[in-house]
């Protein structure tokens, strides 16, 4: 049935004013489902994800089913601030639950959802996570942490002698600093932030998101341009821990983090990194709007590890043993010889492994990291 036939009541409701004025709490109804998706695994899911969400955003969470069905799923702003208007609350979370795609029999459902404010008519990007029916708190805790930062930003970073200057094309995108919204690039005068190391990401409707990451000394000067691509259909936005190869529809697309253009429609997304066990699940994709996978943390196939990324044109070996898919199992703890090769060439150092875990060894400076302490960006 079309949506517009249940939304034109509601717009007109609004429009005159016959709707309670909205509270300061989230409205979440219960989410809609594309495919063969079992009513229990939904009761589970909505029951954990409102009482997480309260939890930890300490705002009443509305659990308002006024909205007609067809409502809940659609992921547009102005239906979202509609169902929080209906609610009776400030936010709302619409959201859909969709069964493994035809690519997928045996693979995860996933959850979409949009946040939006009613109030100030702010929305976020659709975040998007894999729902295993045996442990609904895997998606749970991901996606009420993006709600929890839409619905209450952390602090403005600190201010210091470091400067950033911030620019974009198109003018007026709005400034991200480590998450935090700072400002537009239209009005935005140079940031004096303190020493330190710093993720900066620029989004405008209608264009993909773009981000970099810089460190900043004392006294130093930095600036930065972004030239946003136009969305042509959607977008997928993806980070990992460690960095990982993308697919998106069993196309290699490059590596995390990664914004990629993707047609309208599910697809299937694989992240993939020798040593770890690949992640696949499905992304819902909508024209004009960008889907944030929250960050992917992949499971390493053996309890001690050791992985690297290459050096273009260098080949690795390990204590004389070559080692083409970059990373080395079962490693015991002491001193190991890295080589490194390129023609007739070769450069020898050595690292110590303190003791049995996950480490990615930085070929270029020789530093050995535990794994969850590189973050992301690792590429």
């Amino acid at each position: 049935m079309p949506i517009v036939r249940f939304l034109a009541p509601l717009v007109a409701a609004l429009l005159l004013g016959a709707l309670p004025n909205a509270r300061a709490g989230i409205v979440v109804p219960t989410f809609g489902t594309q495919g063969a998706v079992p009513t229990p695994l939904v009761e589970r899911f909505m029951e954990a994800f409102r009482q997480q969400l309260e939890a930890r955003t300490g705002l009443p969470v509305l659990a308002s089913d006024t909205a007609p069905p067809p409502l809940t799923s659609h992921l547009t702003p102005e239906v979202a601030a509609a169902i929080a208007e209906l609610g009776g609350g400030r936010y709302s979370v619409s959201g859909e639950i969709l069964a493994p795609s035809g690519g997928l029999r045996e693979g995860p459902y996933s959850v979409n959802l949009l946040v939006t404010d009613a109030r100030t008519q702010r929305s976020s990007d659709v975040f998007s996570q894999p729902l295993d029916p045996s442990n609904v708190m895997s998606a749970v805790a991901p996606l009420t942490r993006s709600v929890g930062a839409f619905v209450a930003p952390g602090q403005a970073p600190a201010r210091g002698t470091a400067s950033l200057f911030v620019t974009s094309q198109p003018r007026g995108a709005e400034v991200y600093i480590n998450g935090i919204l700072v400002g537009e690039t239209a009005s935005l005068g140079p940031l004096q932030l303190a020493p330190g190391a710093y993720e900066v990401e620029v989004r405008a409707p209608g264009f993909v998101p773009q981000s970099d990451t810089l460190t900043l000394g004392p006294e130093q000067a930095e600036f930065l341009n972004f030239s946003l691509t136009e969305i042509r259909g959607g977008s997928i936005l993806v980070r990992s821990t460690p960095a990982a190869d993308v697919f998106v529809d069993g196309r290699l697309m490059g590596r995390t983090p990664l914004t990629v253009e993707a047609a309208p429609g599910v697809r299937t997304l694989r992240l993939v990194r020798p040593g770890f066990r690949s992640e696949t699940q499905s992304v819902a994709v909508r024209n004009f709007f960008v889907t944030r996978v929250p960050e992917v943390h992949l499971e390493p196939r053996y309890s001690n590890l050791v992985f690297w990324t290459p050096l273009p044109g260098f080949e690795v070996a390990i204590d004389g043993v070559a080692r083409p898919r970059n990373f080395a199992p079962n490693l015991r703890p002491g001193t190991h010889r890295v080589t490194l090769t390129r023609g007739g060439s070769a450069l020898e150092f050595t690292f110590e492994l303190p003791h049995a875990g996950v480490f990615e060894l930085d070929l270029q400076t020789r530093a050995l990291t535990p794994l969850g302490e590189t973050g992301g960006s690792s590429q």
